[in-house]
């Protein structure tokens, strides 16, 4: 009996701490400690269609912050090809990401340049976006769920509980360093 209380009161005390998100996020450091990487947990052998990832210089005279959200969607071969009567293929030239949130709120962007790969086992194809974040955007995405984005008019819908889990990631990035 006093282990299945024991186990009650673990349980019940990390429900309501809640999970600490940014203990997930890989964080390294270049060696003269400029350079900070940091990045929501992936495993680049599967797919993911969203990730976070950051990216700080603190050079003084070369310094950058680069935040992106990743978007990616699988698709055939075909569908990020132009195929000319000859047979021959040329990679498509595609713009227009659109987002939508849990509270229907939207950000889209017809001028974001859509780049294309291809998955580990080389199957299918790849349509991604690594989405700048700025200011006001990090704001929107810390503090709001992605509920579907759209890349190239090919849709993904995103489960909440994923949505929340990046949308803390985000969070967690979204602080000084």
């Amino acid at each position: 009996m006093k282990y299945i209380i024991g186990f009650c009161v673990v349980f019940i005390s990390l429900n309501c701490l809640g999970q600490d998100y940014c203990k997930d996020i890989s964080k390294s450091m270049s060696a003269n400690k400029k350079i900070i990487e940091l990045e929501s947990p992936y495993d680049p052998e599967y797919f993911v269609p969203l990730r976070a990832k950051r990216t700080i210089n603190k050079d003084e005279y070369d310094g950058f912050d680069n935040f992106n959200i990743v978007f990616q969607v699988t698709c055939n071969f075909d569908a990020i090809d132009d195929i000319a009567l000859d047979g021959g293929r040329t990679e498509k030239n595609e713009t227009k990401l659109h987002i939508e949130f849990y509270d229907n709120s939207k950000i889209i962007d017809d001028t974001v340049k859509i780049s294309h790969d291809f998955t580990v086992d080389r199957t299918e194809a790849i349509r991604y976006v690594y989405y700048s974040l700025n200011e006001a955007t990090r704001a929107a995405f810390s503090t709001k769920k992605i509920k579907k984005f759209t890349i190239a008019g090919q849709e993904r819908l995103i489960p909440e509980d994923s949505a929340t889990v990046i949308m803390e990631y985000v969070k967690c990035m979204n602080k000084d360093f």
